[in-house]
């Protein structure tokens, strides 16, 4: 006699169908790269100093290289953080908001968004360079988290979105040109792209 029941089976399949298997594999991937690489660095909190060596010198994206090791930096740069204080001020941010958004518009999206507010805030990066002089190797998923969270907070709070987003401008923009850059833009993608989805499920409610 079989322990479980067809239906039993096929509840427990469901469980794990509606589980956020796309933040679950980002959450252990990102785990295993900070226990893998951190080594007591003891850099900026938002970039790299420009003369400093090693493996994370290698992995970060360099905006006056952006095509070092054929682009590969666009990705691993997604995978590395400065430090403890670094890693674990994105980290809550990827466990609390990815799930919903994940659940609500659907992996692909999620992964789109994730990426495009990565690229995004290279691009910032990029920009304070060329326009500011302000050179630096930069690492860390902050820009494709902060595109997420935002987009997932514009589903359900949309003004507390905005205070967050006017407020984390602020931080930013006191810490610097390349700060404010960096950041801003994958939060001003994230409250688009939650814009653009709450539009969509009020269409489709009617």
């Amino acid at each position: 006699m079989n322990a479980f029941s067809t239906s039993d089976t096929h509840l427990v399949r469901r469980f794990f169908a509606g589980l956020p298997w796309l933040t679950i594999t980002l959450v252990l991937l990102q785990c295993a790269a900070f226990i893998w690489l951190e080594t007591g660095n003891d850099s900026s909190f938002f970039s790299l100093q420009a003369g400093e060596q090693g493996v994370k010198q290698w992995l970060a994206f360099n905006v006056q290289q952006p095509e070092k090791h054929a682009g590969l930096a666009v990705l691993t740069s997604f995978f590395a953080h400065l430090g403890p204080t670094h890693f674990f001020s994105n980290l809550p941010w990827l466990i609390l908001f990815a799930p919903r958004l994940e659940r609500s518009a659907g992996r692909i999206f999620t992964a789109l968004l994730l990426t495009l507010g990565h690229i995004t805030a290279l691009s910032g990066a990029w920009l304070a360079f060329h326009f500011f002089n302000q050179p630096a190797l930069v690492i860390g998923m902050s820009g494709g988290v902060l595109a997420i969270s935002f987009a997932s907070l514009m589903l359900s709070h949309a003004r507390l979105a905005l205070v967050c987003f006017f407020a984390l401008a602020v931080f930013f923009g006191w810490s610097g040109v390349e700060p404010l850059l960096v950041h801003s833009a994958p939060m001003i993608l994230g409250l688009v792209s939650g814009f653009v989805l709450q539009a969509r499920g009020r269409r489709s409610g009617l």
